[in-house]
């Protein structure tokens, strides 16, 4: 499905991807939930996307759900302590951008966050997509995981990436003085 509801650029492997009601605060509805499924699919599609930064037009990124929505999934669980947790569940406050940031709700707060998220993804897309690709491998291993089995991971992701045409192209980039030219 098109819509406007959702829109994407992609600009040096960076996905922008805005929702785009702004007269609703970007509250999310049945529609808008499909316009944002239908760009991840097209995102996942794509080769050339790297890094995705998530925004809102307007005033607001999206009010429309709240966490009393979130708690029946595990969306929140080992995000936020687990009396927090249940007191912001339980009540339906609202937090404030510093509070959410010191409870470990958001991971900064900015005067302009797009400009900021937009910095953050040039960092990452311009790293190697191997080396991402691998440590996201590795974050997304369940947190149960023993150590043993982690460092063994760990272990098989070095000896991929050291064989890697990215790290190839990292050391000569070096050797070379200029800045490495990934190729995905």
């Amino acid at each position: 499905m098109t819509s406007d509801r959702v829109t994407l650029t992609v600009t040096d492997g960076i996905a922008d991807v805005r929702l785009n009601r702004p007269d609703k605060l970007n509250a999310m509805d049945e529609i808008q939930f499909r316009a944002v499924a239908d760009t991840i699919a097209r995102i996942e599609a794509r080769r050339d996307i790297r890094c995705v930064v998530l925004s809102g037009e307007g005033r607001a990124f999206c009010v429309g759900i709240d966490l009393q929505r979130l708690s029946s999934s595990p969306a929140l669980r080992g995000l936020v302590r687990e009396d927090r947790l249940r007191e912001l569940v339980l009540t339906g406050r609202r937090v404030e951008a510093s509070e959410a940031a010191r409870i470990g709700l958001v991971t900064d707060v900015a005067d302009d966050p797009r400009a900021a998220a937009m910095e953050l993804a040039r960092s990452i897309a311009g790293s190697s997509p191997d080396a991402v690709r691998a440590a996201k491998r590795l974050f997304n291993l369940p947190w149960q995981t023993c150590d043993a089995d982690v460092l063994l991971e760990e272990s098989r992701e070095q000896e991929r990436l050291l064989a890697s045409d990215s790290h190839r192209e990292a050391v000569c980039a070096g050797q070379e003085g200029r800045a490495p030219l990934y190729r995905d």
